[in-house]
């Protein structure tokens, strides 16, 4: 297969999000990991014996492949995938089951941020993907310390941001709802802070 071919699926992030599905961190479409699959072996059939016919069949599975996770297919996988794996995490967490480490988020959240990125619409909240809007859903609910531009913000733990075990059950215990929202959701959750009427203005942590 053409080195141009297996740049682009890596560089679209594709191979990304099925490595994360192999490892058991969230699903993806039984026919999305067939056709990664069948990429794969079309790469290995055309390394041994290079032909036209080979690299066209991998352009085709490749075009497939980057159509299903992108534009509105996107907003899919994460709703469909990558919020149940985010809610699977959450119960592990509050469980107090090891698996629910570090690793296992930020790689379940590097496939939220890939899908996002290639997601049809964007979001108006102007601090993107590193906003708390896209961390915590209901910051309209919660005290104004919460308020992305507040002073005191996320940073009010007492240890920073640099224990993860404890900030998340810092968030989970003050009532903080945990999430990775497509970027229609997270925009209705930006907006709805903006309301000044829908704003929580008494701090009840």
């Amino acid at each position: 297969m053409p080195l141009t071919l297996m740049t682009e699926v890596t560089q679209r992030g594709v191979a990304s999000l099925v490595a994360a599905s192999r490892a058991g961190l969230h699903t993806l479409p039984q026919s999305l990991l067939d056709d990664y699959a069948a990429l794969e072996a079309l790469a290995a059939d055309y390394e041994a014996t290079p032909s036209q016919e080979t690299a066209a069949d991998a352009a085709a599975l490749t075009a497939q492949l980057i159509a299903a996770t992108g534009g509105g297919a996107a907003d899919a996988l994460i709703t469909d995938h990558i919020q149940p794996a985010i809610a699977d995490f959450l119960t592990d967490f509050q469980a107090s089951d090891p698996t629910a480490n570090p690793a296992r988020w930020q790689s379940t959240r590097t496939s939220w941020r890939i899908l996002r990125g290639r997601a049809a619409q964007t979001t108006q909240d102007p601090d993107g993907l590193d906003s708390l809007h896209a961390e915590v859903g209901n910051l309209v609910e919660l005290g104004p310390a919460w308020q992305p531009h507040h002073p005191n913000a996320r940073y009010a733990t007492p240890w920073g941001e640099s224990t993860f075990q404890a900030r998340l059950a810092w968030i989970l215990a003050a009532g903080g709802e945990v999430w990775a929202p497509t970027a229609s959701q997270q925009n209705e959750a930006w907006q709805a802070n903006r309301n000044p009427s829908a704003a929580v203005t008494q701090w009840a942590f």
